[in-house]
């Protein structure tokens, strides 16, 4: 059993905070990123990312991940997310997005006068 003063209590305190702030900053992010014309901000969206913190917190403390070791996985977790995610729009909204928007050709028509 996990104590207050037990270094383990205080080791999963800090793994759920880094989680839980980690998970609130991608959210903000999305928030701010958003267009306010075309894309609506989800609260639920957004609680969904601080449940998934709380889920990544209590994983970092079963797995025995420090708080200095998960501020550098946060760091290099959401430079690698930020990547991934960047490109993958870019080819989409680049090449893909218009691939698929063009559809088929319609046959010119002759007109007679």
């Amino acid at each position: 059993m996990i104590g207050i003063n037990d270094p383990d209590f205080t080791r999963l305190l800090l793994s759920l905070c880094f989680a839980i702030v980690s998970g609130i900053i991608y959210s903000l992010v999305g928030y701010f990123k958003r267009k306010e014309t075309t894309e609506i901000f989800s609260g639920e969206l957004f609680l969904t990312s601080v449940v998934i913190g709380i889920i990544a917190g209590f994983v970092a403390f079963y797995l025995d991940i420090s708080p200095e070791q998960a501020v550098q996985m946060i760091l290099a977790e959401t430079a690698l997310l930020y990547y991934i995610e960047n490109v993958t729009k870019a080819i989409w909204r680049r090449w893909i997005q218009p691939w698929i928007g063009k559809g088929p050709e319609s046959p010119p028509t002759s007109s007679t006068s």
